[in-house]
């Protein structure tokens, strides 16, 4: 994500507050985060059994974009965090999603650069992940510059 261009002001784990990744100062909270920084989305890589109280901690705090990157979420606690994600004017995109890219601008997930136009080759081929995005493209791809991929 740094590579793209993506400006990451602070990560989150409990336990690790004070410590560095990537020169990117760690906070125990998102509370803690926002308090000392301007945060536009969030990006959860957190298991499946507390990515629900990730979510919803995130919402809480005021985060208006969020991509749940985690596979294997239960649907119920997909439904519930679709809900209070929408009840709350919030989107959340996933779970089980390789993110959010703008070729030549930012990329907020997993995905790899070199499969979108504006980026360099266009080899679907090379990340099984996109296979299918191939034979639906229209229910996949939103905008002609910028692309999200919905889990499943």
């Amino acid at each position: 994500m740094l590579e793209q261009g993506t400006k990451i002001v602070a990560g989150v784990t409990l336990g690790k507050a004070g410590q560095k990744a990537h020169n990117v100062l760690v906070y125990d909270t998102i509370e803690e985060a926002l308090s000392e920084h301007e945060v536009d989305a969030s990006i959860l890589f957190v298991p499946a059994n507390v990515a629900l109280d990730s979510c919803f901690e995130a919402i809480d705090a005021g985060v208006k974009v969020i991509v749940l990157i985690t596979e294997h979420v239960p649907v119920h606690d997909t439904m519930r965090i679709r809900v209070y994600a929408k009840r709350n004017g919030m989107t959340v995109i996933g779970p089980t999603t390789p993110g959010i890219i703008s070729p030549g601008k930012t990329k907020i997930g997993i995905m790899p650069i070199f499969v979108f136009p504006g980026s360099g080759r266009r080899d679907f081929q090379k990340w099984n992940a996109y296979l299918r995005v191939r034979h639906r493209p229209a229910r996949s791809w939103v905008g002609p510059k910028h692309r999200h991929r919905y889990g499943g």
